[in-house]
């Protein structure tokens, strides 16, 4: 599925608040979850404020300007799973709206995308899909936190 029309609200880049506590100890507002992610690449306090009020398109091009040295590379590779779980529970459970929405969708959920992205999502039929089953892992833990 592609995260656009009914979907949209599944991408990373749609506008939502998404309250993290980040590798400084302190707690920043994004406005999207891509900015979060991005952010969470970080330690110094002056990159993690770059992405606040960043929409999602400029948070993700931003996160890729801002160089790691080789061992926050692999620190970040080694978590960055981890935090993107982070980062989706806290965009649906800070949102009650998207929550609901993500309840709805029934189907698995792929991001289905053009821009050659395997890791996250599925491009062309291949791909490792971790964003889709990220979404399904919060959906599952919202609908059983009801229960």
């Amino acid at each position: 599925m592609r995260f656009r029309e009914q979907y949209k609200f599944l991408s990373n880049m749609y506008p939502c608040k998404v309250r993290m506590t980040m590798l400084n100890g302190g707690t920043y507002v994004f406005d999207n979850a891509e900015a979060a992610f991005q952010a969470s690449k970080f330690a110094e306090t002056e990159k993690i404020e770059r992405f606040i009020g960043l929409e999602g398109r400029k948070a993700k091009r931003l996160g890729k300007t801002i160089r790691l040295n080789p061992s926050e590379l692999t620190a970040w590779n080694s978590r960055r799973n981890a935090v993107m779980k982070q980062v989706v529970s806290a965009k649906f459970n800070q949102n009650p709206e998207l929550a609901e929405q993500l309840k709805k969708v029934k189907e698995p959920i792929v991001e289905e995308n053009t821009w050659n992205d395997t890791y996250w999502g599925v491009c062309r039929g291949k791909g490792q899909n971790h964003l889709g089953l990220i979404l399904q892992e919060v959906r599952k833990e919202i609908t059983e936190g009801e229960k």
